[in-house]
């Protein structure tokens, strides 16, 4: 699968910001921003039952599954000025080479509501990213997230994985 790497280093325009968001792939550097953006988000954390570290968001920058590279990871932000307003972890070709694997997205609680973070979704998928269907796994009673999925386009699979402290339901949409 190819991607369109100009959007990895550049600035694309997302209402309400039409000075424009800075997509960028994230690094060690950015952590604190990073972690800012985690504990404004305390009801993704409780439904998995953990809380963030800044040592384990520093695991999942390089965290990778099986028979994948760096090259296949996108751990990119999204900046408005100097204000990191989100993040993705994404792979792409996972886990099959028409697939792009969302692994996490999220962004600051002050910023949720305002449609910002569909529209940044909907640009990513349809623009960024040259994939056939998209995939992620759902906290299972993660209420916000499933509706904010859906309205999407996501659809639930019939797969769930045990994680441990919480259930996840596997999600899928065509691009």
């Amino acid at each position: 699968m190819k991607n369109k790497e100009h959007c990895f280093q550049s600035i694309i325009t997302i209402p309400p910001y039409q000075d424009g968001i800075k997509v960028c792939k994230l690094s060690e550097k950015d952590i604190d921003a990073m972690y800012a953006i985690c504990i404004s988000n305390p009801y993704y954390f409780a439904c998995m039952k953990s809380k963030p570290t800044k040592a384990s968001l520093k695991e999942d920058l390089t965290a990778l599954p099986m028979g994948k590279s760096m090259q296949d990871k996108y751990f990119l932000g999204f900046y408005h000025q100097e204000e990191l307003l989100g993040f993705l972890d994404a792979i792409v070709g996972y886990p099959n080479e028409d697939c792009l694997y969302i692994g996490w997205f999220m962004i600051h609680k002050k910023y949720q509501g305002t449609m910002f973070a569909q529209t940044l979704m909907k640009t990513l998928l349809h623009q960024c990213f040259s994939a056939k269907y998209a995939r992620l796994g759902c906290i299972k009673g993660n209420v916000v997230a499933e509706k904010f999925w859906t309205k999407l386009g996501f659809h639930f699979t019939k797969e769930e994985m045990d994680m441990g402290k919480y259930q996840v339901r596997m999600m899928e949409t065509s691009l």
